[in-house]
Order: structure tokens, then C-alpha cells, then sequence
């Protein structure tokens, strides 16, 4: 019965762990909570990507350069899908993509410059 209650109580521990690990980089997207939304820029030599080819796949990849960035445990900023639109047709420089998670979204964009441009948005 006793290593059952232990078992129960590492188990438990783990998971408060892994909530906190979530939190605290939740708290870093925020920029410790001051501010609603953040842009974060990933300049093109730390990331060499075609985004305008697969915009879905390079936007995920991006997010995971801002989650190590930050540094934030692997996996704690969960995005599962992206999508993206040119808002200007025949403008490639107008494709946006949108990703969410679990508290909140981004929006991913490349500047003239082949930087990437991520603003994350908390939801209320």
C-alpha cells in the first residue's frame, strides 16, 4: 500500500512539474505577464528556411526556435496546425500563418529582410 501512495505521489508530482515548466514559459511569452501580446523576431541566420514554400511546416519549425530561444522545456509551446494565406493575392511578401495553443496563438509572417516575425497573442 505504501510504495502505491508513493507511486501516487510521484506520479502527481510530475505532472504539477511539467504544469509549472508550461507556466513558467507561458509567463516568458508574456513577458512576465506585463503585456497581452509579444513580437519576437528570428533573424534569417539562426533560421534557414524557404517559408514561402512551405510556410505550415517552417512556421512550426519556428515556433520551436522561439520555444529554445526563451528557453523553455522542449514541448511546452504545443502548436499542431498552421495555416497560412497570402492577404494580398500575387504578393508573396503577404503571406501570414496563424497557430494555436494552448494559451494562445501566433501569427508568422518573413519581412523584406528573410527575418521571421512571430507575435504571440494570449486568449482572455
Amino acid at each position: 500500500m505504501k510504495k502505491l501512495v508513493m507511486l501516487f505521489v510521484l506520479f502527481f508530482s510530475v505532472f504539477a512539474m511539467a504544469e509549472s515548466a508550461q507556466a513558467d514559459c507561458y509567463e516568458k511569452l508574456l513577458d512576465g505577464f506585463r503585456v497581452e501580446s509579444n513580437a519576437f523576431q528570428i533573424y534569417d541566420e539562426e533560421a534557414d528556411e524557404n517559408f514561402f514554400d512551405y510556410p505550415e511546416e517552417v512556421s512550426l519549425k519556428l515556433i520551436k526556435k522561439l520555444e529554445k530561444k526563451l528557453v523553455c522545456g522542449k514541448g511546452e509551446i504545443i502548436v499542431n496546425k498552421v495555416n497560412c494565406v497570402r492577404i494580398a493575392p500575387n504578393i508573396p511578401q503577404s503571406l501570414a500563418c496563424y497557430g494555436e495553443s494552448r494559451n494562445g496563438y501566433f501569427f508568422i509572417n518573413s519581412d523584406m529582410m528573410g527575418n521571421f516575425n512571430l507575435i504571440f497573442n494570449r486568449f482572455d
